[in-house]
């Protein structure tokens, strides 16, 4: 399973969060989700675990990007980043509960 991508915002703290942060997140949640309802119907969590990994990475960016937003007074978009962290992490723990 590839990487999710990386592009201009990517990894650069201290630069706005972007859609592209968002974007990430959305991807890191259907990699998971995918997975997940891979393993269920297989049996087989290989995917999954590398998924889970991937995500992992891209909470602790997102959580990054939070504390950037945050810093900023860039209030919108700490609080969009955020609910998408909590998405993330809401598919993390249902994935992590197989």
């Amino acid at each position: 399973m590839p990487d999710l991508p990386t592009g201009s915002n990517s990894g650069r703290l201290g630069t706005r969060p972007s859609a592209e942060d968002l974007r990430r997140a959305v991807v890191a949640r259907a990699l998971v989700t995918a997975a997940t309802e891979s393993a269920r119907e297989s049996g087989n969590a290989t995917s999954l675990e590398r998924s889970l990994q991937v995500a992992r990475i891209e909470v602790s960016r997102l959580q990054e990007r939070v504390d950037v937003a945050k810093q900023a007074k860039d209030t919108e978009a700490a609080v969009n980043l955020g609910i998408s962290t909590k998405r993330l992490l809401s598919a993390l723990d249902e994935a992590e509960r197989l």
